[in-house]
């Protein structure tokens, strides 16, 4: 049976924790999953006993990031690749319906579907890269709730696919970032 804590766990663990504190809450845990948890309870107790440390702290790690301000920038980043692009996007959309005369229908052509598509990914790529890679899963999280907001205007094809590229984009940046950094000379 697995003597470590659930990886899982400790990944939602890391988005949460502030920076400042990341190595003292893990240490902790571990330290206490390690010696004190899984010799007396055995490794399935243990850890059912880690997730739910994990998720009872939860709401006070986000509330502590929210406070010392560690959440803003990654707001901003998924905003400015997310959001900006797309409304963007719709505005030149409604320039082009109100210079076509008798425009039946405000169906868009799959062309432009596809445009909405690719600026969300490039846009999600370039917050991914900007932001640090420590962050990325808490900045996917962010740019899905943002490219929810532009499904009712979408056919359910794009719609679905805006929600998987947002998301894939950020961390694909922060990968590549992460890449760089630890391959530099």
């Amino acid at each position: 049976m697995n003597q470590t804590p659930p990886g899982a766990a400790t990944v939602i663990l890391r988005l949460m924790v502030p920076e400042a504190d990341a190595e003292a809450i893990e240490g902790d845990l571990f330290e206490e999953f390690t010696y004190i948890i899984l010799p007396r309870h055995g490794a399935p107790v243990a850890r059912r006993w880690y997730w739910r440390q994990v998720f009872r702290s939860s709401p006070s790690l986000i509330s502590l990031l929210i406070r010392r301000g560690e959440v803003a920038p990654l707001l901003a980043a998924a905003a400015a690749g997310v959001v900006l692009p797309l409304l963007g996007l719709e505005t030149l959309w409604s320039i082009v319906l109100s210079l076509v005369p008798l425009k039946t229908g405000t169906v868009r052509p799959d062309a432009f579907l596809w445009a909405n598509v690719s600026v969300v990914l490039l846009g999600s790529v370039a917050a991914g890269l900007l932001t640090q890679p420590r962050s990325s899963m808490c900045l996917a999280v962010l740019a899905l709730i943002f490219a929810t907001t532009f499904l009712a205007a979408q056919p359910l094809w794009c719609g679905l696919l805006l929600l998987a590229v947002a998301p894939a984009g950020t961390l694909a940046g922060a990968f590549v970032r992460r890449y760089f950094e630890r391959n530099q000379p």
